[in-house]
């Protein structure tokens, strides 16, 4: 089985067409096949690439009907922060699924900026993490940003 379709989920549909319904990959760049299995691919269900963080998805022409919602982030994306009442800071971030990331801190943002490593983590399967910094308390100021090393 070729790469791209060993990263796939799909059914025959009655008229032996068939519909892409998941994305099993690790995200990046996707194509979609026009054929799997000798069937052309028409369709792309609409929870096809929930839980994919994804960079482009190239679809064939062959695809005539589809309704795909798709979450195209550079990685690793912050989307929560939140103080906690003893002071900490807990970030939430999404990044490839399973990756390692590292959190990096800096105090003042004036060139130029000195940014530390404080802490790694590894993102669960679907890409989700968080970090808490208990010692934010600590700080006047505090400034946080993530990298996946050897990521985009």
């Amino acid at each position: 089985m070729p790469p791209a379709q060993a990263q796939l989920t799909w059914t025959t549909n009655a008229d032996n067409t068939v519909t892409i319904t998941a994305y099993t990959g690790s995200g990046g760049d996707v194509v979609i096949p026009s054929t799997i299995t000798g069937l052309a691919v028409t369709s792309i269900g609409d929870s096809a690439f929930a839980n994919s963080v994804v960079t482009n998805v190239t679809i064939p022409g062959s695809v005539t009907s589809s309704v795909v919602s798709l979450t195209i982030a550079t990685s690793p994306l912050i989307y929560g922060a939140a103080r906690q009442q003893n002071g900490a800071f807990t970030l939430s971030f999404v990044s490839p699924p399973n990756s390692t990331n590292i959190v990096l801190s800096a105090t003042n943002l004036a060139p130029p900026a000195l940014w530390q490593p404080i802490s790694t983590n590894l993102a669960g399967p679907d890409g989700d993490w968080q970090f808490t910094d208990t010692s934010a308390a600590n700080y006047t100021a505090r400034f946080y940003r993530a990298v996946t090393p050897g990521g985009p």
